[in-house]
């Protein structure tokens, strides 16, 4: 079994393959983890997805947008100091914050 270093490379890979196609909403970085760590409490994958988040940005060329389910387009930027454990979850009215490539 991977360790906590472990599943955040992981992560890391796994998004930045996602990142090749299209965006990745943050949910996504919690929703990646369930089948391959299904023993794993929610709680640790988001830490996990912290930190895979916060290396994926420091690479470079990567931001941080609104987006609002069903449509594509960015409404909207968010600082990743803005974030809090809600914004994670696609919020009721369909926004949710995603990675988006430049």
């Amino acid at each position: 079994m991977m360790d906590g270093k472990g599943i955040t490379a992981w992560l890391v890979r796994e998004v930045e393959s996602l990142l090749v196609e299209d965006d990745v909403g943050l949910y996504e970085f919690i929703w990646l983890q369930r089948p391959r760590f299904p023993d794993t409490d929610d709680q640790v994958r988001f830490t996990y997805a912290e930190e895979a988040l916060r290396i994926v940005l420091a690479r470079g060329n990567r931001r941080l947008v609104w987006k609002v389910w069903p449509d594509f387009e960015p409404v909207g930027e968010v600082a990743l100091e803005g974030l809090d454990d809600t914004k994670w979850d696609v919020q009721p009215d369909g926004r949710y914050v995603s990675v988006a490539a430049d």
